[in-house]
């Protein structure tokens, strides 16, 4: 990682629609110089955003965070009966039923139910576990607002932030290098490659791209 690192957040897209053609696009930033990242995404490259505008981007876009859609509980609990043991039981008391022994059919049934709601609640258990242990791991990075550095869980990161990366940080959004030093990214749980990747934060020719 480098020993200090500038890069501004394009967590979402925040520039105005209108008026496109007046530079890149927001799918090319990797292109842009210094100078025109500040006019679109409204941000100063030295100060950084106020946090009175950072508050204000914050509720307009909401956190810095992957949110993952959970089922339903009836599906949840739907999801239990989905699965070859269930099948062969139900096929099992839909027999003795047709065989009059209307007792094992109701045993059966029992616990076909049994292990829906044993499954049901085992898996509400374990996702309310895993938003705990998340919790608890709350990543954090250096922020500059109002000119000063600051501290700030980076579920709390907006468009335009200035982020500054030291080594060791794990990069919390999709970002552009506005100055770094000695900059190389590890990007194995991205694409597998194992050795670091040097990055810069010079504007990029799309004849350079990959």
């Amino acid at each position: 990682m480098a020993n200090e690192t500038d890069s501004i957040s394009n967590k979402t897209p925040d520039a105005p629609q209108e008026n496109t053609d007046a530079g890149p696009s927001q799918q090319q930033i990797w292109a842009q110089t210094t100078t025109a990242l500040e006019e679109q995404w409204h941000t100063n490259c030295e100060d950084g955003l106020t946090t009175q505008e950072a508050k204000t981007r914050f509720n307009q876009q909401g956190p810095n965070e992957l949110q993952a859609k959970k089922p339903s509980n009836l599906l949840r609990f739907l999801k239990q009966f989905n699965s070859s043991i269930i099948y062969i039981l139900a096929a099992a008391a839909i027999i003795t039923f047709l065989l009059h022994r209307y007792s094992d059919s109701i045993v059966i049934g029992l616990v076909i139910i049994a292990n829906a709601l044993i499954g049901y609640f085992q898996e509400i258990s374990a996702d309310n576990a895993l938003d705990k242990i998340k919790e608890l791991l709350v990543s954090e990075n250096y922020v500059i607002r109002d000119g000063q550095k600051v501290e700030l869980p980076s579920r709390e990161l907006v468009t335009g932030d200035l982020v500054q990366l030291e080594a060791g940080d794990s990069v919390p959004a999709d970002m552009r290098l506005i100055s770094a030093d000695n900059l190389n990214i590890q990007e194995s749980v991205l694409t597998g490659e194992t050795n670091s990747v040097e990055k810069t934060e010079d504007p990029l020719e799309a004849a350079s791209l990959p």
